[in-house]
């Protein structure tokens, strides 16, 4: 009986999908009792061929290899997710590497009703990279995003799982959010509203590779500004953090102006001038003053990036949501 699903969507990335498999193929979990699906989305490199002969040799697993049009990752979820048997969905994506007891981890601690998913523990997989070493620096996708109650808004979908039924009862990933990233914060908010919630699993351990290029790492910014705009515009609300006097930081919804990704845009414009301050910040953290400039220029050109593509995002969806 399967009582567990992996998604795994992908898109010609077939030098990172082999090592994802094989993490997957040696999960601590009984062989008949979950299934891999594979979503390619539309890849035009040896991906086919890899997951094909893959399954071909895991004779005894639930392996199967799904194929569409390019579309998206939300619309490989769903595809996935879709033609799943399993009661639990979990998700991961094609760059990660899973410990071998994260299935059994990220598909436990259902046994309240309200819960609608679990969220894992992201980790850097550690490379000799200046990108790399600042975004691991800077614990990228490591925390789940809470509110000022301690819940969490949505889980990171490179490592999370989620009730079938949950799916099924808000429709899944928004097909509309052509992009990696704002798909799984708007999914996350629509199961919020029907009064559900998300647990914290630390123990469910991934390892992810981050982006290891500047126009890398810009790109993928770039499109999670966009899809930031897509999803406040769509959910009339945005979000951001403070810190109060304690230094806890604090997020609040508001509702989303095109003056919100101005501000913040501008805010990073001015940062130039907080550089002391910065570097001062990161100091506290025993780096040295170049890696320190090193970092905050990285942090300054990517948030940057960000606010650029969160504009252009509102300028696309201001007609269709308002």
């Amino acid at each position: 009986m399967i009582k567990a699903s992996i998604v795994v969507p992908t898109y010609n990335r077939s030098d990172f999908l082999g090592e994802c498999l094989s993490a997957l193929k040696k999960q601590d979990f009984p062989k008949d009792e979950f299934e891999l699906l594979v979503v390619d989305d539309g890849s035009t490199d040896s991906t086919e061929r890899l997951v094909k002969q893959f399954i071909e040799d895991s004779p005894g697993y639930h392996f199967y290899y799904h194929k569409q049009r390019n579309q998206g990752p939300a619309a490989a979820r769903n595809l996935g997710w879709q033609n799943a048997k399993g009661e639990i969905i979990a998700f991961i994506d094609d760059d990660c590497l899973a410990s071998d007891q994260w299935l059994r981890e990220i598909t436990s601690g259902y046994d309240r009703n309200d819960i609608a998913g679990i969220c894992g523990n992201v980790q850097a997989v550690e490379l000799d990279n200046q990108i790399t070493r600042f975004l691991t620096f800077d614990k990228l996708h490591q925390n789940p995003f809470c509110d000022n109650y301690g819940q969490i808004i949505y889980p990171i979908t490179c490592n999370a799982s989620f009730r079938r039924s949950i799916l099924e009862l808000v429709g899944g990933f928004d097909q509309t959010f052509p992009y990696p990233g704002g798909e799984d914060v708007d999914l996350g908010i629509r199961i919020r509203r029907r009064g559900f919630f998300f647990l914290d699993c630390r123990n469910a351990i991934i390892k992810h590779y981050h982006k290891d290029s500047l126009g890398g790492m810009l790109k993928t910014w770039y499109r999670y500004g966009i899809g930031a705009a897509q999803w406040q515009m769509k959910n009339k609300c945005s979000l951001y953090h403070n810190r109060d006097e304690r230094g806890t930081v604090l997020w609040t919804f508001d509702y989303p102006t095109r003056l919100r990704p101005i501000r913040g845009f501008l805010w990073h414009l001015l940062r130039a001038a907080n550089l002391f301050r910065d570097i001062g910040r990161f100091q506290e953290r025993k780096l040295s003053i170049p890696v320190c400039v090193i970092y905050f220029t990285l942090d300054y050109i990517r948030n940057t990036t960000y606010h650029i593509g969160e504009l252009v995002g509102y300028k696309r969806y201001r007609n269709l949501f308002l």
